[in-house]
């Protein structure tokens, strides 16, 4: 009978752990809307019902998708990353609606400390999905005044909520997140210019955007995973791709026509690579492992676990590198690395170990490593490719 030792039983517990996490993390099977370069916009197609359509570009232009039809008139609509699903409310009644793929919808409902008597044009989802962000713009005054920060892990549902800052009057069309730096980008129609926001205080500033008065107003901002930000016209079929420095536009193309409530996209990414320096090794020689960590899903993640499992006549001899954030729980003197409580910032990161490799000859495999876990959209896990 064989003897499992403490570490074999760490280990065994640990893979069960991460094969858990990750089919708690999976998307369901037909079930989300993909995460990938689509604009997914929300159109209204009478006064009480509309669809969601999704855009792909490429070198070729813009192709339109068939579109999911609602019987529901969705706007201010929010990607999540959590579950893959498109979020938004209601236009007349102001409820909270889960919509999928398939048409389907689930009535989540008014949230409390929410005031329904606002008009909602835009809204945009915090990257980590947990967080449907709204402004209510005050019909009377005919000017954006709250905030609101939707918590779509509580139950009822509750909104916080804050005031509205800024030097002038605002009507804010959408705003979008910067996978690559978690900047919130705006599009104000009032003065026809892209701004600035802070969601925690409401703050909007427009330092070094160009107006665009000739330009018909934006309904929609989106961003691709390689951080190009796009806009699409409220009630043309223009599809714009703007200078996020200075809020020029770069490029435009067609899209699908019509009255366009909102828009929103999935553009964040969490990749891992691994490199052997030298990737061949003789008997009782040394490798250096580099694990590279490129972050642009808007936010940084924490509470992750770190692990690359090498072969048995390997022997990590020294972690040169690694990030402030986690825990050695394997490392020197094992053939395991891995660290737990790990945060994987904002940009790019990296981990650097020295491997002797014992008996060893030949090319240095040792399978990906592996960080999990991950929200479903980002894939449930991220491996890396092997040396």
């Amino acid at each position: 009978m064989k003897k499992f030792t403490p570490s074999s039983l760490l280990e065994i517990f640990f893979a069960w752990s991460l094969l858990l996490a990750s089919a708690l993390h999976a998307p369901a099977q037909d079930e989300g809307f993909p995460c990938d370069d689509r604009l997914y916009l929300s159109k209204l197609t009478t006064q009480t019902s509309g669809n969601i359509r999704a855009l792909t570009l490429d070198s070729a232009g813009v192709h339109i998708l068939p579109p999911t039809d609602l019987d529901i008139a969705l706007i201010g609509i929010g990607y999540r990353v959590a579950d893959q699903l498109i979020y938004g409310i209601e236009r007349f009644n102001k409820h909270i609606y889960r919509v999928y793929p398939d048409g389907r919808v689930e009535d989540l409902g008014i949230p409390q400390n929410f005031n329904p008597a606002y008009e909602f044009y835009c809204g945009g989802m915090s990257p980590n999905g947990r967080t449907l962000f709204l402004i209510g713009h005050d019909p009377d005054e005919n000017r954006d005044k709250e905030l609101y920060s939707i918590n779509l892990d509580s139950q009822p549902l509750y909104a916080g909520r804050v005031a509205i800052l800024s030097d002038q009057p605002r009507q804010i069309e959408d705003f979008a997140f910067d996978p690559a730096t978690g900047t919130v980008y705006a599009y104000d129609s009032r003065f026809r210019t892209l701004v600035n926001m802070t969601l925690f205080n409401g703050l909007i500033t427009n330092v070094g955007f160009q107006d665009l008065p000739n330009v018909p107003p934006f309904g929609a901002l989106f961003f691709n995973s390689a951080g190009e930000l796009f806009a699409f016209g409220k009630h043309t079929n223009s599809l714009f791709r703007l200078d996020k420095r200075t809020g020029a536009i770069l490029e435009k193309l067609q899209g699908p026509g019509g009255d366009h409530a909102d828009g929103c996209s999935c553009p964040y990414r969490l990749r891992l690579e691994k490199e052997a320096q030298p990737p061949e090794v003789f008997p009782c020689g040394q490798t250096t492992i580099v694990y590279r960590l490129f972050n642009s899903a808007g936010r940084a993640y924490s509470n992750l676990e770190f692990r690359d499992s090498f072969p048995p006549e390997f022997t990590i001899t020294e972690i040169v590198h690694k990030p402030n954030f986690g825990k050695i729980e394997s490392g020197v003197g094992s053939n395991v690395l891995h660290l737990s409580f790990f945060t994987s910032i904002l940009g790019k990161d990296s981990i650097v170990i020295r491997v002797d490799v014992g008996d060893y000859a030949g090319d240095v495999q040792s399978g990906a490593a592996r960080l999990a876990p991950l929200p479903a959209a980002l894939g449930g896990f991220a491996d890396s490719d092997d040396p």
